[in-house]
């Protein structure tokens, strides 16, 4: 294991609510037995980490809602075949100019 380095991120353990404590505890029991094997551990501050889930909700969101209003839920950049059935069966009456 000798020049592996490994980070343990501050704001990923015990978080209320959504931590397991048998699950962060057996993580750094993970990380001091890679330690022992030569790797190099430590443990870093990412202040924006615990809201990560926030910003990647708001993203996918986003993004969500452009594929079922602009792909009409089919996708976009697909070359592959579009099962074109569905995509008349989702977006109902026919829209003008399509």
């Amino acid at each position: 294991m000798r020049g592996l380095h490994l980070a343990l991120v501050r704001e990923g353990f015990d978080v209320p609510g959504l931590s397991e404590p048998d699950v962060d505890a057996a993580v750094r029991t993970a990380a001091r037995a890679y330690e022992t094997l030569g790797a190099q551990v430590s443990e870093v501050s990412i202040p924006w980490h615990r809201d990560g889930l926030h910003l990647w909700n708001a993203i996918a969101i986003e993004g969500a809602t452009a594929l079922m209003v602009a792909g009409e839920g089919m996708g976009t950049n697909w070359k592959g075949r579009y099962t074109t059935g569905l995509l008349t069966a989702f977006r109902g009456a026919p829209r003008p100019g399509r």
